[in-house]
């Protein structure tokens, strides 16, 4: 149901009325044809034999058996309506722009969208290259029209026959330590002090004195699931993350993985195999070294994960199985 395919081979299933969620670079996803589909860019992948960087191939997720769909955009205010458009039974695959004020916006306030977890809500979010110009906006498309957003989310709405009933997985490696205790005075993606163990500290200073590895993600307890926020940037005087943290949530740093690419592997190996959609972070391949390695189904790197909220160096799936009955 997801594989990597070439822009003519995607115009195909687009003439065949196809549902299609689809990540590529901004040049791949241009050549497509209008249809029922909505894409995001990005230029990594794990492949079914490898983990690639391609700019000619797109990650292609055909959507199985729908009863119904829908196709909609979602602009900085209205996000919060987002769960007002689940179907009763189905899920909702969502893409936003990386670093736009949608990606900020819904990072910071998803926990006070009305019915958020009444449905799934599963999907990640854009980015280019690494190496890209800076002011290369990441961007959705709506398919119908070849509408291009850089500040809006765009979701498929996905509504499923009774007998079947989706599922959402996350995959993380990463566990916490108990030696600090990490508090954070805001909610926000860009910290200057903190208390830690009580103690306020300027956080950047912290990181440096204590020789923190930042390529492993700080931790939260959410309801029993461990939720990680990257690192982006250590500053003289802050410290940038690639999600937020939240005030009165008590967070700690990651324990050491010895071998970041079999760790993952083997956590992989431990979830649906047949996953309808699946998404992994651009942090994972980078520091795992996937390039040229399989590990996990098939997938788009991305920029930020959601399960719900914004995620941060996980892999998310999306399962589609029959209804449990009698």
């Amino acid at each position: 149901m997801t594989k990597l395919l070439t822009p003519p081979q995607v115009n195909e299933l687009i003439d065949r009325g196809e549902i299609l969620f689809i990540a590529g670079s901004s040049e791949a996803i241009w050549q497509l044809k209008p249809g029922n589909w909505i894409a995001g860019s990005t230029s990594y992948f794990m492949g079914s034999e490898k983990g690639l960087v391609s700019d000619q191939l797109l990650h292609v997720c055909q959507i199985p058996a729908p009863k119904n769909f829908r196709i909609q955009s979602y602009s900085v205010e209205e996000l919060p309506r987002i769960p007002a458009h689940y179907f009763g039974n189905g899920y909702s695959l969502i893409l936003i722009p990386g670093m736009s004020q949608a990606h900020l916006e819904f990072a910071k306030n998803v926990f006070n969208f009305p019915d958020l977890f009444a449905g799934n809500l599963v999907g990640w979010i854009t980015g280019n290259r690494l190496e890209a110009p800076a002011d290369q906006a990441p961007f959705v498309m709506d398919g119908r029209t070849l509408e291009r957003f850089d500040n809006s989310a765009i979701l498929l709405h996905v509504d499923l026959p009774n007998e079947l009933i989706a599922k959402t997985e996350i995959v993380n490696i990463f566990e916490p330590t108990s030696t600090y205790q990490v508090e954070f005075p805001e909610t926000s993606f860009r910290i200057e002090s903190c208390r830690i163990n009580g103690e306020v500290v300027n956080f950047a200073d912290f990181l440096r004195a204590n020789k923190i590895d930042t390529r492993l993600p700080l931790i939260a307890d959410f309801s029993g699931a461990h939720i990680n926020v990257s690192f982006n940037q250590l500053a003289e005087r802050h410290v940038d993350l690639y999600a937020p943290v939240f005030r009165g949530v008590k967070y700690h740093f990651a324990k050491p993985v010895p071998d970041y690419a079999a760790a993952f592997a083997e956590h992989t190996r431990q979830v649906s195999r047949d996953p309808v959609f699946s998404c992994n972070c651009i942090l994972n391949y980078v520091y795992a070294e996937l390039e040229g390695k399989k590990v996990g189904p098939v997938a788009p790197m991305t920029f930020g994960e959601v399960a719900y909220i914004l995620l941060n160096q996980t892999l998310v799936n999306l399962v589609v199985e029959p209804r449990q009955t009698g």
